[in-house]
């Protein structure tokens, strides 16, 4: 039986950020695909206006939305990256940032376009209850149900979510890759393979997780946007 979620106020939206901003690539966009361009449009904007440490320009060309983002420096605005979302088809949806080549050493500005982004991304979801919103994203997977703490859960979510081995490394700020690959055969042999796959059946896993769930969507039964 899935929970019934509050939709987050705007400080809690903000407050989200800084725990989600490493992971916009991968972060879910469930049921977006089900929402109209007007709706994401609508969002997104709402979402990039929350934050104040940047103004953009929107322009949309073609079915595909650009938000150019710039910071006030010094009474100038400067130019520091873009947001660009469209519709693929009716099963997906595309969305991506970028930042001025210029700016790719300045950390302070990747952050600033970061953070902006995410709440942007992250005010669709809770506006429309999809993405880390969505009912599904709820449901408690084999991880979630193992004696462990946060970070580990999580790890083992971003494995099963195609994370590679040099990327959690970075990500969870291990010695090496080695140290990663051994932390997760270890809760591999503790858990079994139905919490932690092996490398070559995460895509098979992923499915088969998909495949059980249930979801009431306007009253169309097991109607799931899965986001790949």
């Amino acid at each position: 039986m899935s929970k019934k979620q509050k939709v987050p106020s705007n400080t809690q939206l903000e407050q989200l950020v800084p725990s989600t901003a490493a992971e916009f690539y991968t972060s879910s966009r469930m049921g977006w695909a089900e929402l109209n361009d007007e709706s994401i449009d609508s969002s997104i904007t709402a979402g990039l206006l929350m934050n104040q440490l940047i103004v953009f320009e929107r322009q949309h060309i073609d079915g595909v939305y650009h938000w150019t983002i710039y910071v006030d420096e010094l009474r100038k605005e400067l130019h520091i990256g873009t947001l660009t979302y469209r519709q693929v088809d009716t099963k997906s949806v595309a969305l991506a940032y970028g930042i001025v080549p210029e700016h790719y050493e300045n950390k302070e500005l990747m952050l600033v376009l970061r953070d902006a982004v995410i709440t942007a991304k992250l005010k669709v979801d809770a506006d429309h209850n999809v993405g880390i919103f969505h009912p599904y994203e709820y449901e408690e997977k084999p991880w979630d149900k193992i004696d462990a703490d946060a970070k580990t859960k999580r790890l083992i979510h971003d494995w099963v979510f195609g994370h590679s081995i040099r990327e959690l490394a970075k990500k969870y700020a291990y010695a090496s890759k080695d140290v990663v690959k051994n932390r997760l055969s270890t809760l591999r042999k503790r858990h079994g393979e139905h919490v932690v796959p092996k490398t070559n059946n995460r895509v098979n896993y992923l499915s088969h997780l998909e495949y059980q769930a249930t979801v009431d969507m306007s009253g169309l039964p097991d109607k799931l946007i899965i986001d790949r």
